[in-house]
């Protein structure tokens, strides 16, 4: 049984690979892990501009074990956590803790 939820549970080397790759300008396929048979497969080539942000969504992007492999003064890291419950109409409702 596997912890999907863990930090460990990426291949932090392969993410921090393909990181640098991107920021360097360099055009890197991407993996999908494949849940049904477990393993990765490989999907689209991605390259980006110099400018281009790059979004790490999730509470691991606020782990710096995540990305060991980029410089810090490139990592801007920002919490964001919805202070209100979201009303999908007058009989349900999703509280913040979900």
């Amino acid at each position: 049984d596997h912890d999907y939820e863990s930090l460990y549970a990426l291949d932090l080397q392969l993410f921090n690979t393909i990181l640098s790759k991107l920021i360097n300008g360099r055009e890197v396929t991407l993996p999908k892990y494949n849940f049904y048979t477990g393993l990765r497969e490989w999907g689209e080539t991605l390259s980006i501009s110099q400018d281009t942000l790059i979004i790490v969504e999730g509470i691991h992007g606020l782990n710096p074990e995540l990305v060991t492999a980029i410089p810090q003064k490139q990592i801007f890291r920002v919490y964001v956590s919805a202070l209100t419950q979201l009303n999908l109409d007058h009989h349900n409702r999703v509280p913040t803790t979900d």
